[in-house]
């Protein structure tokens, strides 16, 4: 038998062959990140549609910014509206036919009532005006709040448009310049002056200025939710309209029509009860038990007019909000407001107070800044710098309800309606 030779025999038996490690999987690439529907880029057909969604949304924060609103148009035109009710029957018992003929009492009498009446008008119309611009920013505030995914609650967007107040103001007193200037002279070019001006001739004055003011369409988003200047603002507005022309006309022309449905119904309306009280004859005394129940009604009627009005403004300005979020991809504007809310919290006393709650700490907050996107890139110079967070000192107070300007002319106008009160004549 052959033996087998020693080295082979010494030779140890081959491993056996091990399988080939598996490539390395390339990792997976990083979700983008959330965007929420207000930064989609809506087109011009779907820019009304987005914004009347939003405004859906955005129906429980509405509604108590109306109920707000409301009661601050009560208290600023309320005391106007009960010197009005109170002179209504010495105005009955003075011959306006010939004012001439009026004896020297009675031209007194009428400078006895005229003059308080002027005087808390005056001051009811700038609370109107000041109340109308908080009710629009305010609206603004909510619906990019929740447009962003964050929606902002009532005091955060009361915060918001106090900061913004008189950079919106400068701008919109600019806008409305022009408007005013543009409407006269449709007015005086087609006649209204003299022949009397109709419903067709304020329809078309309302459509040309329209048409003259459409480049600033955005002023009133690019100061609430890109935090610029009013001066900016105008620039800014004029730079994304030339961007999306059709989306900036798609949304001047839903402001248009829903400001004509506006005054439209409110002729109606005024019509309506015109017609009604020829019908009726309603005979109140303003002496008596009638002024007991005008007074009320007076006061509902100017809180219902209140809440509209803010009602109508979101969704007159939702359109707007919907493009421009989507045209720039940026609401740090209204993240000031989260700021100062937070700054106004009171401070922690102990380190142990200081300690943040764990559960919290498990949702990251979404992130604030711009967000990039492909087709906002052309549009780069016309989004403001993010730029650091603004210091707030801590402790600070948070808004009053109603700021200071308002409780003193509130306060005027309660004023003149007591010395104007007929008791004292």
């Amino acid at each position: 038998m052959t033996e087998l030779p020693a080295t082979a025999a010494a030779t140890p038996p081959e491993p056996a062959a091990t399988p080939p490690e598996p490539a390395a999987t390339p990792p997976e690439p990083a979700p983008p990140p959330h965007r929420g529907p207000g930064f989609e880029l809506p087109g011009a057909r779907q820019v009304v549609g987005r914004g009347l969604q939003l405004a859906y949304d955005s129906t429980g924060d509405l509604r108590r910014a109306s109920l707000y609103i409301g009661l601050l148009m009560a208290a600023v035109a309320g005391p106007f509206a009960l010197l009005l009710l109170l002179d209504i029957p010495a105005f009955t018992g003075l011959d306006f036919s010939k004012p001439e003929a009026m004896s020297r009492e009675q031209a007194a009498s009428l400078l006895a009532l005229i003059g308080p009446l002027y005087g808390a008008g005056a001051m009811a119309f700038l609370g109107l005006v000041t109340v109308q611009i908080d009710g629009l920013l305010l609206a603004v505030a909510l619906l990019a709040g929740r447009a962003s995914g964050r929606p902002l609650q009532l005091r955060e967007a009361l915060t918001r448009a106090r900061q913004v107040f008189w950079r919106y103001g400068a701008a919109a007193f600019v806008v409305g310049l022009v408007s005013t200037v543009v409407t006269l002279a449709v007015v005086l070019a087609t006649g209204g002056f003299t022949s009397g001006s109709s419903f067709g001739t304020s329809i078309l004055a309302s459509l040309i200025s329209t048409i003259v003011v459409l480049p600033f369409g955005y002023v009133a988003t690019a100061v609430v939710i890109g935090d610029v200047t009013g001066t900016a603002a105008l620039r800014r507005s004029i730079v994304l309209v030339r961007a999306r022309p059709r989306l900036g006309v798609a949304v001047a022309a839903f402001a248009f029509a829903a400001s004509a449905l506006q005054t439209f119904g409110l002729g109606v309306a005024m019509d309506l009860v015109g017609r009604v009280a020829e019908v009726l004859h309603p005979n109140l005394d303003m002496t008596g038990s009638g002024l007991i129940v005008a007074i009320p009604l007076v006061f509902v009627g100017l809180m219902a007019l209140g809440s509209l009005s803010i009602t109508v403004n979101a969704v007159t300005v939702a359109p707007q909000v919907a493009a421009f979020l989507g045209l720039t991809h940026y609401s740090g504007g209204i993240d000031r407001a989260r700021e100062s809310t937070a700054a106004a919290l009171p401070v922690p006393e102990t380190a142990a107070d200081a300690v943040p709650d764990p559960m919290a700490l498990s949702v990251p907050d979404p992130p604030t800044g711009p967000m990039p996107a492909p087709d906002a890139m052309p549009l780069a110079h016309a989004v403001p710098a993010p730029g650091p967070p603004r210091e707030q000192a801590p402790g600070t107070r948070p808004p009053r309800w109603v700021s200071i300007p308002m409780i003193v002319l509130i306060v005027l106008e309660g004023l003149i309606v007591l010395f104007g009160l007929p008791v004292w004549r």
